[in-house]
This record gives structure tokens, C-alpha cells and sequence, in this order.
């Protein structure tokens, strides 16, 4: 058993998902996710563009991520978690 428990960021750790490459962290106070591999490096920091509500988990499907989010309700967004290409 190997215990990961995410480096300090100043964020709160709501939730977590894994594939075969990448370990997720959904984060709050600063809505983002925390993608590490599974050497535990750290490989990105994505912004998830919703505001009014609290990021509280987040799972996957295949190749889709949803976010569940509270704010007296819950409310799932899709999102789509892909590395910046240079333009």
C-alpha cells in the first residue's frame, strides 16, 4: 500500500481520481485540479473555470472528467483535461 496525500499547495483537498498514468486532486479556494504522475510529480496545474460553488469531488469516465460542485445544490460539470499545445 503507498500512501499519497498531495504536496501543500494552499488549497483545500476535496477529492481525488487515477488513471494508469495521472493521479487528480480537485482543489478548492482556488478552483483547480493538481495532476501528478505516478513517480509523484508534479505535471500540472489546471483552472477549472466555475465560480459561486465549491469543487467537491471529481471522477471519470473513459477519457471525460466530471466535477462535482456544491453551492446549496449539486451541480456536475464535464471538463476536459488536455495538455496546452503551442500555437
Amino acid at each position: 500500500l503507498q500512501r499519497l496525500t498531495g504536496e501543500k499547495t494552499g488549497y483545500t483537498k476535496q477529492g481525488c481520481d487515477a488513471d494508469e498514468n495521472f493521479i487528480y486532486f480537485i482543489q478548492y479556494n482556488k478552483n483547480c485540479v493538481v495532476i501528478y504522475d505516478w513517480d509523484y510529480e508534479r505535471k500540472a496545474i489546471i483552472d477549472v473555470p466555475v465560480s459561486g460553488c465549491e469543487p467537491e469531488n471529481m471522477f471519470h469516465i473513459g477519457s471525460d472528467f466530471y466535477i462535482g460542485c456544491a453551492a446549496g445544490n449539486l451541480t456536475v460539470y464535464q471538463i476536459i483535461l488536455k495538455e496546452k499545445t503551442s500555437e
